[in-house]
């Protein structure tokens, strides 16, 4: 598993220290401190330069203080989580950090139990944010299969999970549309998702309110609909639109609709 990377901005060197110190024995194996510097200028420049997952940094430092810094490095890495540390004088300014994102704050003197309370939370949000990020890709490149699939053009893709799920379920829809006629499984469709078939119903049927199979029968019901409707008799739009026995293609549309066949290409 890749460690996680920081920066610490301190000016106080027995502090920027003691916090170098304390990361590397009780997150020596999760976090790698990429660089610790002693005011907010090169925490802004080395944040920008090394993209770290989080800044631990002081308010009260000479030039640029910690809070602005903050600020613009913020504006400039928006993935970043930041850690205030400052000391209980100042801290009103701690809580201005938390209203413009900052993770977590540490209050000096802070105790390890505080110190590992505060990483432990900042850890959990990286991972869960990482994650998320991972799933998102995941999605997107499934979503653009689709598209080929489809013959569209590439398609942008929303910035969350839930809507890339609703998204995907749409577009394995239209798969269905365009292949009904044929014998779609499960096991194809997953396979194109390069997802479990598990995976797959659930995130299928709490998106669409019915499973794939059903979704397959109501597509192919509609399209035979259609075909009755333009004339077709029972067997030919049973088989045109997928079925491959009237009389199954009977029994499936009395229990999915409650009318016969004949019946269904008269209805609305």
């Amino acid at each position: 598993m890749n460690k996680f990377t920081a920066v610490i901005a301190e000016d106080e060197e027995i502090e920027r220290e003691a916090l170098n110190s304390l990361l590397k024995q009780y997150y020596g194996d999760s976090i790698e401190i990429c660089k610790s510097v002693d005011n907010g200028e090169k925490a802004v420049a080395s944040v920008l330069e090394l993209k770290p997952d989080v800044l631990f940094i002081d308010i009260q430092m000479p030039g640029l203080d910690g809070l602005e810094a903050a600020r613009l490095i913020r504006n400039k890495h928006k993935d970043i989580e930041i850690v205030i540390i400052t000391a209980y004088s100042r801290f009103d300014y701690a809580r201005q950090a938390i209203q413009f994102g900052a993770a977590d704050y540490l209050i000096k003197p802070y105790s390890i139990s505080s110190l590992k309370k505060t990483v432990d939370l900042v850890l959990n949000k990286i991972l869960t944010k990482k994650t998320n990020y991972t799933k998102r890709e995941e999605l997107e490149k499934q979503i653009q299969t689709f598209s080929l699939l489809l013959n569209q053009e590439s398609i942008s893709v929303d910035s969350t999970i839930g809507n890339n799920n609703s998204r995907l379920v749409e577009m394995i829809k239209k798969y269905i549309g365009k292949n009904y006629t044929r014998d779609i499984s499960l096991d194809e469709i997953s396979e194109l998702c390069n997802m479990s078939k598990y995976h797959l119903s659930r995130l299928f049927s709490g998106n669409a309110g019915m499973g794939i199979k059903e979704c397959i029968i109501k597509t192919r019901i509609e399209k035979a609909k259609q075909l009755l409707k333009q004339g077709m008799t029972v067997a030919e739009a049973g088989y045109a639109s997928g079925f491959s026995d009237p009389n199954y293609f009977s029994k499936i549309v009395k229990k999915y609709t409650g009318l016969t066949p004949k019946e269904l290409g008269k209805s609305n």
